[in-house]
């Protein structure tokens, strides 16, 4: 399983030679250009502007063809001072980055280099809400998500630290225990016990042949099945679902393992 850090690690080599001017296919915004893709994290680069004490931070994602590319943050607008606050929240999220080229004096080169630097970036919101309020519809829009952010993704098809989310995806005590779990992780700057997405029961992502159905229907409970291949490998994930006063919530997600056992919640 491919792990995020030794990733962002590989990233970190190579992202300086990623931000030189020439590498990406630009679409023309005015004095800007503009790059859609994914956001993977923040490295330092492998230079400094010379007069510098310290190598710049290079922007790190994957654009929409799924190639590795990197810009020079040497700006602090609003929108990149957001991201540098806590760059973990923003992991996995689609993004709209704005770029211009630029001449820069670096340390290691004699002569200014044409390097791509970051102005700003916008944050496309897919919503994980479904057309259908059903069990099965609910289930079908999150499935959706991991379709809209490509075919190979090592993130959650959605943010699990979106508090509004999460609480119209999953019944009050699960989602409180995620969140828990992902704010806790934050505050010791190490993996939550919920280090796999819990959709796919796996840390990665190559998703094909899915089949969603409904297992069991009940009045006030309802199991849905997603069964699919998962880099190249057959898998099924149980969908647990409560009835509550705001409608259908999940209450259990079930593959190998169980997260309301995990988190020590009460059996359904």
């Amino acid at each position: 399983m491919r792990n995020l850090r030794s990733t962002l690690r590989l990233i970190s080599r190579v992202v300086l030679g990623l931000c030189f001017a020439g590498t990406l296919e630009r679409t023309a915004l005015a004095d800007l250009e503009e790059t859609r893709g994914v956001f993977l994290g923040i490295s330092t680069a492998g230079d400094r502007l010379k007069g510098a004490k310290k190598n710049f931070q290079a922007w790190a994602m994957k654009d929409q063809k799924g190639a590795n590319v990197g810009f020079a943050m040497l700006e602090s607008t609003p929108s990149i001072k957001e991201v540098l606050s806590n760059p973990k929240a923003f992991i996995g999220k689609k993004c709209v980055v704005q770029w211009y080229v630029s001449d820069e004096s670096l340390n290691n080169y004699r002569e200014p280099v044409t390097i791509n630097v970051i102005k700003s970036v916008r944050w496309e919101t897919t919503s994980a809400k479904p057309t259908s309020a059903t069990p099965k519809g609910i289930a079908e829009g999150i499935y959706a998500l991991y379709k809209a952010v490509g075919p190979e993704s090592a993130h959650f098809g959605f943010e699990l630290r979106d508090v509004k989310l999460m609480r119209s995806l999953f019944r009050a005590d699960l989602a409180a225990a995620i969140m828990a779990d992902m704010a806790d992780g934050d505050k010791r700057n190490d993996s939550p016990k919920l280090n796999f997405d819990p959709f796919l029961n796996a840390q990665d992502c190559r998703l094909e042949n899915l089949e969603v159905k409904v297992a069991a229907q009940g009045k006030a409970a309802a199991v849905v099945c997603a069964s699919f291949k998962n880099m190249g490998e057959s898998a099924k994930v149980y969908l647990d679902f409560s009835l509550t006063t705001d409608g259908w919530r999940i209450a259990d997600i079930r593959g190998r393992n169980s997260l309301r056992k995990m988190y020590r919640l009460q059996p359904l």
